[in-house]
């Protein structure tokens, strides 16, 4: 009963998605219908976040607004099918469905990102489904000051049809619609027309390879998927110059993979710098829907972040306000170096003695690093590589294209070049500042994927390996469903069918709500204290004690000021 709930919530989310993503995808052009399924899903999940980002600058997300969001959904659904400004046939339905079937997969008797869902993921959703935004809040828990936006879309999911779990489906349907993506450009059997199906083939089977696990997710996952989707209409760069929609798609994209990880920043470099060279003269920066919202967008974003901690990027430094009463800069200039060195090994650090600033500079931390994590990193790309080598090395020597082709001429070098500096630019970046696994995959794995793609382009009669394409991006697909189902028949006997969302515990039996420590001062209750990871439970709440937290509440607004000892 509770997996026949759990895909229908999965279709009421999906549902929602593709209902949104209409107001903001009519010029994605695809002959392919799942293909503009698809985008319409991952679309509609940036304006849903954007919805539910600025509610909470007003109210809380509670159960009242959730219900009231669903029903908006329906009523949004039924004008634009009125109106004819939405196509919902049998193919579409059926592609609904499959989008919430891989959901389903994904998400059954999995687990929680551990620990980060439970120490603020988790919590800050519960933040946001109890209070409207919160000033200083990253002073009881400074993870909180650099939150994803998904923590965002998934509070809106909070209502009275479902059980609160609910709220972990946006996640896995993000990938599953982006999974979906990936499929339908191989679901026809035609010859591959285009050097563009070659680099999703490749990013196909780096995220069947990547992200098959939900437990996986976290907020790295989407992030990264956002950056391919930039990548692959970056990749069409032609068009982006000539069309400002296209640079509006790139603007979107992002925006939202920034929103997700502040480690993306300098992509949303890239939109601007097109628009000033081609776009700017025309002024048609205003009469685009894309380019406003992405505007809007990351205004409101800095506006939270500046709320939350003080700070326009938390915990960029620079970027604080010191005289606001909320910043506080001592400790905020502590996490900006903690965060870099603990990226760059230092538990493992052989000089015991060395300052955490002086260890971050001048590749103090290199030989650490590459004598741990970086053995890491090879464990996770070497499979990736070997396979997309054996492949090309076996295709060429079947497949290889004579010496002189005049289709070689076709070939447009610019935008291979553009993509792959890019690619090597934000890897550069990855490795200096915080060469961690999770936080660079994309940027490594692009360099690598763009770079296969021209050699296959060059090299190989692509007209005659599209079945074999075709074959194998299936298989890899049926390998990442496997690899759960295999799961699922594993755990279905000690687990829940929701992941847990009041335990790290894999253990259906311990998912209890627990009552954390209040913690007061001056008689007066601040926050909740929990000894390990708050989780789902009573909010505001944090892992960190600190009793120099004081709250105040000024135009019906909540502040959590640090005092000083």
């Amino acid at each position: 009963m509770q997996i026949i709930q759990i895909f229908l919530a999965s279709f009421i989310v999906t549902f929602s998605f593709f209902v949104f993503g209409n107001f903001i995808s009519k010029k994605v052009i695809s002959e392919n219908t799942q293909i503009k399924i698809s985008l319409e899903c991952i679309y509609g999940s940036i304006l849903i976040s954007f919805f539910s980002l600025f509610l909470n600058f007003f109210i809380p997300i509670n159960k009242m607004v959730g219900n009231i969001f669903i029903l908006l959904s329906l009523f949004l659904f039924i004008i634009l099918l009125k109106f004819k400004k939405i196509k919902f046939n049998f193919e579409v339905f059926i592609s609904l469905l499959l989008i919430s079937l891989i959901s389903l997969i994904l998400i059954l008797y999995s687990n929680i990102n551990r620990p980060d869902a439970g120490l603020y993921h988790l919590p800050y959703v519960k933040i946001i489904q109890d209070y409207k935004i919160i000033f200083g809040l990253s002073n009881i828990h400074h993870r909180f000051g650099h939150i994803s936006i998904v923590q965002y879309l998934s509070s809106i999911y909070n209502n009275s049809l479902f059980p609160k779990e609910i709220f972990l489906l946006p996640l896995s349907i993000l990938v599953s619609s982006f999974y979906f993506y990936i499929i339908s450009h191989f679901r026809k059997k035609k010859n591959l027309k285009n050097d563009e199906t070659i680099l999703i083939f490749f990013i196909g089977i780096f995220v069947f390879y990547s992200f098959n696990r939900y437990s996986n997710f976290g907020n790295d996952a989407t992030s990264h998927i956002f950056f391919f989707l930039f990548l692959i209409q970056l990749f069409k760069f032609r068009e982006c110059i000539n069309n400002i929609d296209s640079i509006a798609n790139l603007s979107l994209l992002s925006t939202f993979a920034f929103l997700q990880k502040t480690s993306m920043i300098l992509i949303l470099i890239v939109p601007f710098v097109l628009y000033l060279f081609f776009f700017i003269k025309n002024f048609e920066f205003y009469k685009n829907k894309k380019i406003l919202l992405s505007f809007f967008f990351i205004i409101f974003w800095i506006l939270k972040n500046t709320i939350v901690s003080g700070c326009i990027i938390y915990p960029v430094s620079l970027t604080c306000i010191n005289n606001f009463e909320i910043t506080n800069y001592e400790e905020t200039k502590y996490i900006e170096n903690e965060t870099e060195s603990w990226a760059k090994d230092w538990p493992n650090k052989k000089n015991k003695s060395i300052k955490m600033i002086d260890y971050n500079k001048n590749l103090n931390w290199f030989s650490t690093w590459k004598e741990n994590h970086f053995k890491f990193v090879q464990k996770k790309f070497l499979p990736f590589l070997i396979t997309i080598l054996i492949l090309f090395i076996v295709l060429n020597f079947i497949y290889k294209k004579k010496k002189f082709d005049k289709n070689d001429e076709k070939i447009d070098k610019l935008k291979y070049l553009i993509c792959f500096s890019l690619c090597m630019m934000l890897s550069m970046f990855w490795f200096l500042k915080f060469p961690v696994y999770r936080f660079g995959q994309s940027y490594i794995s692009g360099t690598l994927i763009v770079l296969f793609s021209y050699l296959f382009v060059v090299n190989i009669e692509l007209n005659k390996i599209n079945y074999i394409l075709r074959i194998l991006i299936i298989v890899f697909f049926i390998g990442a469903i496997s690899k759960n189902l295999i799961r699922i028949s594993d755990s279905h006997n000690f687990k829940n069918p929701w992941p847990n969302i009041y335990t790290l515990s894999e253990n259906k039996s311990k998912n209890i709500k627990r009552e954390n420590i209040p913690i007061f001062y001056d008689n007066e209750f601040v926050y909740f204290f929990s000894k390990t990871e708050c989780l789902f439970n009573e909010s505001p709440c944090s892992n960190y004690l600190k009793k120099n937290i004081i709250k105040t509440k000024k135009y019906s607004y909540e502040f959590f000021i640090s005092k000083s000892e």
